[in-house]
């Protein structure tokens, strides 16, 4: 009952943030997963929803794990056949799962089993203290907060027989290093229907199908109101550049908050909903800058990765960044992106953007070199990872 609860109070944040069109579409698609023959295969990747976390950590690391030839599967933590079509499976990788008697009777069970059980987790939730602080919790419906009560993974974390983890970035590695894990990064991946649609969009501008606009767009696609303190960083930055640069708009997706100070530049600022995936790209590719702005000296901003960096060098768009450890590793300052620590900083990487089309054009077919060769599904990265999970399927 209490899980039917948590769900009811995520699709009511789903349908304040995102609409009744993508929620009604992530309740179809829940529904379709719920009822989904597993199959056979290695190593079961299992998660606690159908979101954009779900898709980057499970569904698109199984087909990193198929390129590399392995037997892997992905399913929702509700689906039917869990507890009776796993027995085949060698490696168990739980990411955001809801701890309850059914997760862990299963979960003894695959130990009992000899089974090896993964923690996996992109995000700082597995500390309930910090996270109770952000306005990404205080922003939740009352319900959807009962699913980070105890914090996403804590359980997995206390338990010593758990002893593998993997995560999106470097922070978020020494973190789970601290509690006695042993810990590998995979990084977030496009998948090949990703790169696919991309090539699409590509191609279609450079056949010049698109309308050609003299003005200079800026993008943030935020996704949920809790970025509200990320990009707030920008209202000083934003309206130097709107008084001293009038061909300059701003396209921001998503149910953001913005400061008072951007009020008198609102005809040059377009909102737009949340968009499901390949309008999401078509957005991305529409712009001329995205943003990437966060709050550098905030825990739970270090332990994000640089999936903005990723979706928007697919289309080769370039990328100003907040300075943090995972931007300014994943990030060449000056050829693929910038990487921004204070307020000057950002109008200076910002101006030169705006007044140099050749360099934002140059800096975004580097940044989608970047994504394709460290990005994507098929990618050769995470190899020690790789050798880790060959090693103990063949012990298996």
């Amino acid at each position: 009952m209490k899980t039917l609860y948590i769900k009811i109070g995520k699709s009511i944040s789903s349908f304040r943030n995102d609409g009744i069109f993508i929620t009604l579409r992530r309740i179809l698609y829940g529904l379709w997963e719920m009822m989904r023959p597993i199959g056979r295969g290695e190593i079961l990747l299992i998660s606690g929803g159908s979101g954009e976390s779900s898709r980057y950590r499970t569904r698109h690391i199984k087909e990193f794990l198929c390129h590399k030839g392995f037997r892997a599967k992905a399913v929702i933590q509700g689906n039917m056949f869990l507890p009776y079509g796993a027995g085949e499976f060698r490696i168990f990788i739980f990411h955001r799962v809801l701890w309850n008697e059914k997760i862990k009777t299963f979960i003894e069970k695959k130990k009992n089993e000899g089974k090896i059980i993964i923690f996996e987790t992109d995000d700082l939730v597995f500390d309930d203290v910090l996270f109770k602080k952000t306005d990404a919790y205080q922003s939740m419906h009352f319900l959807e907060k009962e699913l980070y009560k105890k914090a996403m993974g804590k359980e997995f974390l206390e338990d010593t027989s758990v002893q593998v983890a993997t995560t999106t970035t470097k922070f978020l590695q020494e973190k789970l290093e601290a509690k006695g894990k042993r810990v590998f990064i995979i990084p977030n991946m496009l998948s090949c229907a990703d790169m696919m649609w991309c090539d699409r969009i590509l191609y279609s501008k450079k056949m010049g199908d698109w309308e050609k606009n003299e003005s200079v767009v800026l993008g943030y696609f935020s996704g949920t109101k809790s970025h509200k303190r990320d990009f707030a960083l920008l209202t000083k930055t934003l309206v130097r550049i709107f008084s001293a640069y009038p061909n300059v708009s701003l396209l921001i997706a998503g149910p953001l908050v913005l400061e008072d100070a951007l009020k008198p530049f609102s005809e040059r600022i377009v909102r737009i909903p949340f968009s499901e995936r390949k309008s999401h790209f078509l957005h991305i590719a529409s712009v001329d800058i995205n943003l990437a702005p966060l709050e550098i000296d905030d825990a739970f901003c270090q332990a994000k990765s640089e999936v903005k960096f990723i979706e928007a060098g697919a289309v080769e768009i370039p990328t100003v960044a907040s300075a943090t450890n995972t931007f300014q590793l994943a990030i060449d300052q000056g050829v693929d992106g910038f990487f921004a620590e204070n307020q000057e900083q950002w109008y200076t990487f910002l101006s030169k953007l705006i007044e140099d089309q050749d360099l934002r054009k140059n800096m975004g077919r580097e940044a989608r070199k970047k994504v394709r060769e460290r990005y994507i599904t098929q990618a050769d990265v995470s190899k020690e990872y790789i050798h880790f999970l060959q090693e103990n399927i063949t012990k298996n």
